[in-house]
């Protein structure tokens, strides 16, 4: 008797992608590698944050390589010797372990990769793997150890199954295999200009009345006006001093009907919180932040406002800006693009959020950013 051949289910094809890894790269031999001495690529905030990581955990840090080490004046400012890559020769590295410490939207990891097959390094240990190999402190925006989006395959699966076209499951089929495998080969393919206003996406071509939360610089306006739509109301929403200041040029020069800035961030109720300010495109809030901000609910400062259109990309508090809009949403019905990566869970929690809010919505994902970053949801009722 002939019986139908059923293919595996995404949650079964990323389990099976995650037992791979775990036969071939345990936590254990990359610690065991790591142990040999290694290499750290790349002097900004999260290399210098694995030095320090990789130090605490008794692991030799032979030094640090960066382009800027060529400067020396900045390589004496380095805990560790600092190089530049090209002044890094195989007897220095041989037998090393270099672990990748360049974890950003903008850094294309190809070059990096390419550049250290040729120095002989013994491993290569990547973002992705350093939650799992030294640790929770190497936790940053959706870096997590393995087995915790192992534990959400199934809502994964859901949001699946939610998604309006095959490019969608794609990208989430992507991304998540990336962060269970650390193999940029299944990284989707990124494409920054498009962020907000992707061409195969189908957002209103009506003049906007956009919702801007993490407004940033201001630049959903070049994103928009590139994409040919106009925007005839823009509420942005920017806490951070250096950032609202640029914001403020950018909306003077904006073709746009009306506009309202606001120095602060968006949440669920009125308050004030602690900021790390001064981080450009990742400036957030943070116990330990360098000033005092204020956030507000949406429904509270614009109770009459309807959009057609709400961008969120706010590092972290989306969920807690959505909450303060429900209102809002329940009136208006706007389309919504939010940051799903701030937070492992960001991933399936937020699309299933947006379903449940918006019912009747085609909901999109798309890839925008290098290394994990910039993935966001486009729900369009």
């Amino acid at each position: 008797m002939l019986t139908e051949a059923h293919s595996p289910s995404l949650s079964d094809r990323l389990e099976r992608r995650a037992r791979k890894v775990d036969a071939e790269r345990p936590a254990a031999l990359l610690r065991e590698r790591l142990a040999q001495g290694c290499w750290v690529y790349g002097a900004g905030g999260y290399g210098l944050l694995a030095v320090r990581t990789l130090q605490a955990a008794g692991f030799p840090v032979r030094g640090l390589v960066d382009r800027r080490a060529a400067d020396p004046a900045f390589a004496a400012a380095q805990p560790v010797p600092a190089v530049a890559p090209e002044a890094l020769d195989a007897a220095m590295s041989a037998g090393t372990v270099l672990v990748v410490g360049v974890h950003n939207f903008a850094a294309d990891p190809a070059p990096i990769h390419a550049w250290a097959a040729t120095r002989g390094f013994a491993d290569m240990i990547v973002p992705a793997e350093l939650p799992d190999a030294i640790g929770a402190a190497m936790a940053s925006y959706w870096l997590t150890g393995r087995d915790h989006v192992r534990a959400h395959l199934d809502a994964i699966e859901r949001v699946a199954g939610l998604l309006a076209d095959d490019t969608s499951r794609a990208v989430l089929e992507g991304v998540a295999a990336f962060r269970l495998t650390a193999d940029h080969g299944t990284h989707p393919a990124s494409h920054l200009p498009s962020q907000y206003f992707p061409a195969d996406v189908p957002l209103t071509r009506e003049p906007l009345r956009l919702i801007d939360g993490g407004a940033f610089t201001g630049d959903a306006w070049p994103a928009l006006r590139d994409s040919g739509r106009s925007l005839a109301e823009w509420y942005a929403f920017e806490p951070d001093p250096a950032n609202f200041a640029a914001l403020a040029a950018t909306a003077r020069d904006a073709d746009v009907a009306q506009a309202a800035l606001f120095p602060c961030g968006l949440g669920e109720r009125a308050e004030q919180i602690r900021f790390a300010a001064g981080e450009a495109a990742g400036s957030h809030a943070a116990e330990s932040g360098d000033i005092v901000v204020q956030v507000v609910a949406l429904d509270e400062v614009l109770p009459r406002v309807s959009p057609n259109y709400v961008k969120l990309d706010i590092e972290g508090a989306e969920r807690a800006a959505i909450a303060g809009m429900r209102a809002t949403i329940e009136r208006a019905r706007p389309a919504i693009a939010m940051s799903i990566y701030h937070r492992p869970e960001d991933l399936w929690e937020l699309p299933l959020l947006a379903h449940t809010l918006l019912p009747e919505a085609r909901l999109y994902i798309r890839q925008h950013g290098h290394n994990g970053f910039d993935t966001v949801l486009y729900a369009v009722p």
